[in-house]
């Protein structure tokens, strides 16, 4: 009985003890900790961690590993005991992919997410999962309350369920059911790298009219099918969004875009952003600059320029109503100070009458200090009422110039008025659109605006500070291309020589071959070409039709010409291809500037023929023939009975036999055979020689 007292005294003890560790646990010392339901790690559960981390806090780095599986929320993590710029937390799957699957299979209006940040500091959410299964309005992650200095990256953010009605990825608000609401939630914001698929919105952002949100970075994001919107930012204050990828859901709301900025300010920055399938409008802008609410439009200008380049808008569009503008980028509200540079925008949509479809529309609410330069504005959709622009007070823009404009319809642009071509819109403001042009701007395709085409390369103006494009290649320091894209220059239609071989040394009269190599550098297959091959004279030597087919870009084929030279010296040669449409001759001759240089030797330069008699010396007869020599027209036939007289009788022929009579010889006879050219025949008297034709016939 007292043994039992004794145990029972014990067990309690410990109890008591092992309660008062649970309850009063230490900070987290520097280091890495897993999370694993199965006991195999050093916390069970997620709200263990948090636990933690809220009463006793960290001190150093902490990186909290999740087990793969699924953590039913929600979650909250409010200020992290400890935290500072060196020591963070960071919560992250246990392997290399987000295995670890945040999630809810049930919610309330004033209760759906399933992660929730309450004033947390100095956080990393890392490759993890946030998945919505249900039917209803989810939050995949809010922060709220004054959270500061937290990173989102390499997260993937996914909806499985009906994409209308739910799927907030990532809310930015002082609330718990409503994403427009007005609060202090977060500075110091980054969200990098992650993967947003299907839902309403993937990023809502909310800021206050008093106290705009500084520190903003959206950087690198994938946000793909989502219904309504990409991005949705309200009060930001030098913010940055930029190399992210938005297509929307081509089905989805009528009103969507990409990028929507209502109110902002300060010297942001908007680069190398691709957003296409945006229905309504890729990026729009509502007051900038200015304080929006109430109808007040009072001016709050910081002189800081905001820059909005190298950025790829369209294709996609789908909303066209009358008196209802869409397009790439528009500013519904006063904007000021905001330099455009470097854009590419595509519009595809049908404009109907009055629709104002523009690569850009920007109204005359209070805008002005805008630059445009070097933006290709396209409309390549149908409809008699799009425009390649839109300003509506010409008094906005200080800058406008190098732009390329393109307008598949029957107008071309408005500038305080409606103007019908290049021409009328320099004359409206001398100084303005001087070096602009209009063309085609040949994107690869609706929604890959790389260009092709050489319309808009390298005929735009350096921009101090924009040293590289979408892509991060280099900027031509010197003479940079239009639009978003630095590039060289393709062509549908376009044959390059490439080659030209043959022997550089000859004769007069030989026929040579040369060989002539050509590629399909345009972007389409190419038949029925011509090569020519030409003397530095303008002469031309030879011509080939050509009637095969290039098939695909890079094919290359090679083809002989023949050519007979004439006279001696250097001849200097090149090739030259003829190809019906080639819209690009920079590559039609070769050598590019140069020659192909061949030396032609003349007569008394080309070999002594190796000559056999035959015949009957007995009645004063005999027969010679030799090889042909090439290149030679005529043979000189020096006959003697003396092998040392200085003076031989000269005789000539324009095949390869002479047949020689009564030659009034003493003993031997001997023949001597130099080949030759009409060109340089010797000055003799008809009289002094034979003359023997081809058929062998001889006449004095």
């Amino acid at each position: 009985m007292r043994k039992n007292k004794l145990l029972s005294l014990l067990i309690f003890c410990l109890s008591i003890s092992l309660f008062s560790i649970s309850l009063f646990a230490d900070a987290l010392e520097e280091g890495t900790y897993v999370v694993n339901s199965d006991g195999s790690g050093d916390f069970e559960t997620l709200h263990d961690v948090i636990e933690i981390l809220e009463t006793e806090g960290i001190n150093g780095p902490v990186v909290i590993k999740l087990a793969a599986g699924t953590y039913e929320g929600p979650f909250t993590l409010n200020k992290i005991k400890n935290a500072s710029e060196e020591n963070t937390v960071t919560i992250t799957s246990e392997g290399y992919t987000p295995s670890a699957i945040f999630t809810r299979t049930s919610t309330t209006s004033g209760n759906r997410q399933m992660f929730v940040l309450i004033g947390t500091k100095y956080l990393i959410l890392e490759n993890l999962t946030f998945k919505n299964v249900l039917d209803t309005d989810v939050w995949g992650l809010n922060i709220r309350a004054r959270s500061e200095f937290v990173t989102v990256r390499g997260c993937t953010f996914v909806s499985e369920a009906e994409k209308r009605n739910n799927g907030y990825h990532i809310v930015v608000v002082n609330s718990a059911n409503n994403t427009y609401d007005e609060g202090q939630p977060a500075h110091n914001l980054t969200i990098e790298g992650n993967s947003f698929t299907d839902g309403y919105s993937a990023i809502n952002i909310v800021g206050q009219a008093s106290t705009y949100l500084t520190g903003i970075k959206i950087l690198n994001n994938k946000i793909s099918n989502t219904h309504l919107n990409g991005m949705r930012l309200r009060y930001l204050d030098a913010f940055e969004i930029s190399g992210n990828v938005i297509e929307l859901d081509p089905d989805g709301n009528a009103e969507s875009y990409g990028i929507q900025i209502w109110p902002s300010k300060g010297g942001f920055r908007m680069m190398g952003n691709r957003i296409f399938k945006a229905r309504r409008y890729g990026i729009q802008f509502g007051y900038y600059n200015y304080n929006y609410g109430g109808g007040d439009l009072s001016h709050t200008d910081t002189g800081e320029m905001a820059i909005v380049a190298n950025n790829m808008i369209g294709g996609g569009f789908t909303h066209t109503s009358s008196n209802a503008p869409a397009g790439g980028i528009s500013a519904v509200g006063g904007i000021q100070n905001v330099a455009f540079y470097y854009n590419s925008i595509n519009t595809d949509v049908e404009a109907v009458q009055w629709s104002r479809v523009t690569a850009i529309h920007i109204t005359a609410a209070g805008s002005k200090d805008i630059r445009l330069v070097n933006n290709s504005f396209a409309h390549t959709g149908e409809g008699a009422d799009a425009l390649a622009f839109y300003i509506a007070d010409k008094n906005s823009v200080v800058e406008m110039d190098y732009n390329n404009y393109y307008c598949n319809s029957n107008k071309f642009g408005w500038f305080g008025s409606e103007v019908g071509n290049l021409a009328t819109l320099q004359a409206l403001n001398y100084t303005q659109n001087r070096n602009s042009i209009v063309g085609n701007p040949k994107y690869l395709s609706q929604f890959d605006l790389h260009s092709y085409a050489a319309q808009l390369s390298g005929v735009g103006r350096p921009i101090a500070g924009i040293t590289v494009d979408i892509d991060g290649d280099d900027r031509d320091a010197t003479n940079p291309c239009i639009g978003a894209d630095e590039y060289t220059p393709m062509f549908d239609h376009d044959i390059a020589v490439i080659g030209l071989t043959g022997n550089n040394l000859t004769k007069v009269g030989t026929p040579e071959t040369v060989k002539v190599k050509v590629r399909n550098e345009g972007r389409i297959w190419q038949p029925q070409y011509t090569l020519y091959l030409m003397r530095d004279t303008g002469e031309t030597l030879a011509t080939l039709e050509v009637n095969e087919i290039l098939w695909q870009q890079g094919d290359e084929a090679e083809h002989e010409m023949t050519w007979v030279p004439v006279a001696k010296g250097i001849h200097r040669l090149y090739a030259l291809v003829h190809l019906e449409g080639d819209e690009n001759h920079n590559n039609d001759r070769y050598p590019v500037g140069n020659t192909f240089n061949v030396m032609v030797q003349d007569l008394t330069e080309l070999p002594q023929p190796q000559v056999s008699i035959t015949g009957n010396i007995g009645d004063s007869s005999a027969i010679i023939s030799w090889e042909p020599i090439i290149g030679a027209n005529s043979y000189k036939v020096y006959a003697s009975s003396d092998p040392f007289a200085e003076n031989w009788p000269l005789f000539t022929t324009t095949s390869n036999t002479f047949a020689n009579v009564d030659m009034h010889y003493e003993g031997m006879l001997y023949f001597r055979v130099v080949a030759s050219t009409a060109q340089t025949l010797l000055g003799v008297d008809e009289d002094d020689f034979l003359k023997v034709n081809v058929s062998g016939e001889m006449s004095k």
